[in-house]
């Protein structure tokens, strides 16, 4: 600190003409005949003042160097706040969107955490439910829940105050699989209270890596449902004997502590070569089971042991319809709050 000290207050020059003036006061005594070597066992004072100099020097970039460190630093953590949590629960996860980062309003420029883009909040969104809520059923148990809300341990499942869009990439569609697809997505609604509205068609493929926010392509709101015809080399997930699957992505609101978890869309992937076999051999009706299976995992619904449910992993022909646990669960995810904000 004393050395510090020294340097802010113009020590190093006072030092530096007053060993100018001994200097000179030297050259002349060696001009005259005098002897000006240092005493055995000492530096001179030239050696005295090189070393200071150099130890000042070196103080002085170490504190330069500790100083430009802590900008560094502090603009790295600056760039990391606030920190962004995935929820994913299909293909990808969506950033948590915090209460520093504020909900834009409907029709402004969306949000960004960590440059990652958000939608502006509430498009769609009513002040209640667009559908009468589903009583629950009588009876307990048959179905599981995909996702539970970590504070509480609620369902996590759609905003029953907006309306779920979706689209259908139709290549490769079975026949009849155009009314198949409208009477799962009729009989999902039935059972959840979920308000679901076709938006049409879409070249969009099925990915692993897709965004839940695309602007370009469907404007500034989440990105709809995508319901696509399939084939395994297209969606790996589809290789062997499986014929369809889906799931949603979430997003976790937070403001002053309090967390809330939605799904905002999703996407379902169909095998349309196999379902095309499937449907010339046991009719449509097989078609629409695996439909209503794969909308079941949309709302929230995981695979169940019981055999007599439509969420059994393998498909019965005896089972082409939501049975009784298969309802309760359903009932129980379309009974979420209203998330106006995300």
């Amino acid at each position: 600190m004393n050395r510090l000290f020294d340097a802010v207050t113009f020590g190093p020059a006072r030092r530096r003409r007053n060993m100018n003036k001994q200097l000179a006061q030297l050259t002349e005594a060696y001009r005259s005949g005098s002897s000006f070597a240092p005493p055995p066992g000492r530096a001179s004072r030239d050696q005295v003042s090189a070393a200071s100099n150099a130890r000042l020097l070196l103080l002085l970039t170490l504190i330069v160097a500790a100083v430009a460190g802590s900008v560094i630093a502090a603009r790295s953590l600056a760039h990391r706040a606030p920190a962004a949590s995935v929820g994913p629960t299909g293909p990808t996860g969506v950033p948590t969107r915090a209460a520093s980062a504020a909900p834009a309003s409907p029709g402004a420029g969306g949000a960004r955490i960590n440059g990652t883009e958000l939608p502006p909040s509430g498009v769609d969104s009513s002040p209640n439910r667009i559908l009468p809520a589903v009583p629950a059923r009588s009876g307990s148990g048959g179905f599981a829940i995909t996702r539970r809300d970590p504070q509480n341990g609620a369902p996590v499942g759609y905003d029953p105050c907006r309306p779920i869009h979706y689209r259908v990439r139709d290549d490769g569609t079975p026949p009849g699989g155009d009314a198949v697809i409208r009477e799962s997505v009729a009989a999902v609604s039935a059972a959840t209270g979920l308000a679901f509205v076709d938006d049409g068609s879409t070249v969009e493929a099925p990915s692993d890596a897709r965004r839940a926010f695309q602007p370009d392509r469907y404007g500034q709101r989440w990105a709809p449902v995508l319901i696509a015809w399939s084939n395994p080399a297209e969606t790996k997930e589809l290789a062997g004997s499986v014929t369809g699957t889906g799931g949603s992505q979430a997003v976790t609101l937070t403001i002053n502590g309090v967390s809330q978890i939605a799904y905002v869309t999703g996407s379902i992937a169909l095998d349309a070569p196999q379902l095309q076999r499937t449907a010339a051999t046991e009719g449509s009706t097989a078609v629409r089971a695996v439909v209503e299976h794969e909308l079941g995992h949309l709302v929230g619904l995981d695979h169940v042991k019981d055999r007599q449910q439509l969420m059994y992993p393998e498909s019965a022909l005896a089972v082409t319809r939501y049975q009784s646990g298969d309802l309760r669960g359903l009932a129980l995810l379309g009974n979420g709050p209203c998330t106006p904000t995300l």
